[in-house]
C-alpha cells in the first residue's frame, strides 16, 4: 500500500471522526452571535436569486489555510443533450436540472476577524450533497487539500460508528413556483407529523458476521394490522451500504410524501448492506463460520452475486418476516438495485422470478443476460412486473446492454417497462427511479 496515501486516509478518518463526535455533542446549527451567522447550511428566501432561494454554508475552523466547497451543484439544459456542457449555480435558469458528472467546487471566503468560512449560492428544489476540502498550513504544504469532510454542523445519517463516517452532508432546496419549473419537493423532509421512521438494525449474515439493514417503517405503522405491509427491498451499488438509499436517494422522505399525498399505500422499505462479499473471504470476516463461496457462483472480483442472494433468502428475508408485520406472499415483495446492485437484481430476477411481484433493474444489468439466447435457460420470467430504469445520460454502464435486455424480455412477453429519467449514473436519477418503483408497486 502507498504509505503517503495510507497516512492521508488515517489522518482524514481521525479528523472526520473527531468532527462527527464533536457535532453529536453540540447543536446541529451552532450560532455565532457576533456575526449573525450559523454554522452549517441555511436556506432562505431571496428575491434576487434566480431560483427564489439562496443557500449559505458556514464552516468554522481556526487552523484552516483555505477551504473548498465541493457539491453536486452542476446544472444542465436537457434540450442541449450534452452533459459535458454544464452551468454553475449562479448561471441557473428555469428548466435546468442537476446531474452528478463531477462536483462543482469553489473556494470559501474567510469572514474577517473570525474563524468562519462561508459561501452562498442559488439553490433550486431538491436534495444536494456537499462537503468541505480543507488545507492546513501547519502540515507543511499550503497548496494541497489535507482532508475531505462532511459539514460538522450537518452530519449525514450513519448506521453506526463501526463503519467509516460519511464524507458528505445534505442540503435541501425548496420550490418557488414563480421562478422554477421542475418541482423536486418529493425528496424533502416533511414538516408535519406524518413522518415514518428509519432504523438501522443489526443481523447476522450467512458468513456469521454482523451486518446492518436500513428499515423504513411508514407513519402509523401498526405491528398488529390485519393486512400485512408490502415490502420494497433495495440494494446499493459498488462501495455503498444500507444508508445510501435513505441518506442520498431520500427514499424515506419520498415514501413519507407519497403516502401523505395518498398516492401510494403505506409500505416498508428495507435497504440491504451487500458490501464485503467477494468470492474469497473479506478482510472484515471475523466469525468462525466458513466463507459461503460455492463452486459455480456467479461473481466478479468485488461481489459474489450468488452468495449475496443466498444471504438474502437465508438471512435477510427471514429476519424481516419474523420481526415486522410484512406479507409473506411473493406478489407483495419487490426488489430493486442500482449500478452493481442492478447486476445483482437482474441475476436475482432470472434465478428466482416467482419470489417477487416486482423487480427494478436500475442503471446496470448482468452481462450474462445480454446474449439473444441467454434468457432461454430461465423459466417464469413473466411472474413479476419488471422495470428497467436508468439515467438517459449514464456514461458508466452500457446502455446498449440495458436496451438489449429490455427488448429480449419484451419479446418473451414479460410485462417490462423501459424507464429512462433525466440524469447520469447518480442519485438524482436514482431518487426519480425509486419514486417510480414505489408508484408502480404500491401506487393507489
Amino acid at each position: 500500500m502507498n504509505t503517503k496515501r495510507s497516512n492521508f486516509r488515517i489522518l482524514s478518518l481521525i479528523l472526520t471522526l473527531a468532527l462527527i463526535l464533536t457535532s453529536l455533542a453540540l447543536p446541529a446549527m451552532a450560532a455565532n452571535q457576533n456575526m449573525g451567522l450559523k454554522e452549517g447550511a441555511t436556506v432562505k428566501v431571496d428575491k434576487n436569486s434566480p431560483t427564489g432561494y439562496t443557500a449559505t454554508f458556514v464552516y468554522k475552523d481556526s487552523l484552516a489555510d483555505y477551504v473548498v466547497f465541493s457539491g453536486d451543484f452542476r446544472f444542465y439544459k436537457p434540450e442541449e443533450k450534452d452533459l459535458k456542457k454544464w452551468y454553475s449555480p449562479y448561471d441557473w435558469e428555469p428548466g435546468m436540472l442537476p446531474a452528478k458528472t463531477a462536483r462543482y467546487e469553489e473556494n470559501m471566503k474567510k469572514v474577517e476577524g473570525t474563524d468562519l468560512w462561508t459561501i452562498s449560492m442559488p439553490i433550486p428544489s431538491g436534495s444536494f450533497c456537499y462537503q468541505y476540502k480543507v488545507a492546513y498550513a501547519f502540515n507543511g504544504n499550503d497548496k494541497d487539500v489535507d482532508i475531505v469532510i462532511p459539514d460538522p454542523a450537518n452530519i449525514a445519517p450513519l448506521s453506526n460508528l463501526e463503519r467509516y463516517p460519511k464524507e458528505h452532508s445534505i442540503v435541501y432546496g425548496m420550490f418557488d413556483k414563480q421562478k422554477q419549473v421542475t418541482d423536486n419537493s418529493i425528496v424533502l423532509p416533511r414538516k408535519d407529523a406524518k413522518v415514518g421512521k428509519v432504523n438501522y438494525v443489526p443481523i447476522t449474515d450467512i458468513n456469521g458476521d454482523k451486518k446492518y439493514l436500513g428499515v423504513y417503517l411508514p407513519y402509523g405503522y401498526d405491528k398488529n394490522q390485519k393486512d400485512p405491509y408490502k415490502v420494497i427491498y433495495l440494494s446499493h451499488g459498488t462501495g455503498g451500504d444500507e444508508t445510501e438509499w435513505f441518506s442520498l436517494a431520500n427514499a424515506g422522505n419520498i415514501m413519507d410524501n407519497l403516502i401523505a399525498e395518498g398516492k401510494v399505500e403505506p409500505a416498508i422499505v428495507v435497504a440491504v448492506d451487500n458490501n464485503d462479499y467477494p468470492p474469497t473471504a473479506s478482510i472484515l470476516h471475523t466469525s468462525d463460520t466458513p466463507w459461503n463461496y460455492q463452486e459455480g457462483d456467479i461473481s466478479d472480483e468485488l461481489w459474489d452475486y450468488s452468495m449475496i442472494n443466498r444471504n438474502f433468502f437465508n438471512n435477510v428475508l427471514p429476519y424481516v418476516e419474523e420481526n415486522y408485520n410484512v406479507s409473506k406472499e411473493s406478489q407483495d415483495r419487490a426488489f430493486a438495485g442500482l449500478s452493481r446492485g442492478g447486476y445483482l437484481t437482474s441475476i436475482l430476477y432470472a434465478e428466482h422470478p416467482t419470489e417477487f411481484g416486482y423487480i427494478g433493474i436500475l442503471s446496470g444489468v448482468w452481462d450474462g443476460l445480454v446474449e439473444p439466447t441467454a434468457l432461454d435457460q430461465y423459466e417464469n420470467l413473466d411472474a413479476p412486473k419488471v422495470m428497467i430504469g436508468y439515467g438517459e445520460y449514464d456514461n458508466v454502464v452500457s446502455l446498449d446492454n440495458i436496451h438489449t435486455v429490455y427488448e429480449n424480455l419484451k419479446a418473451l412477453g414479460v410485462e417490462v417497462v423501459d424507464n429512462p429519467v433525466f440524469g447520469s449514473h447518480d442519485w438524482f436519477a436514482w431518487s426519480q427511479l425509486f419514486e417510480d418503483v414505489a408508484l408502480d408497486f404500491v401506487g393507489k
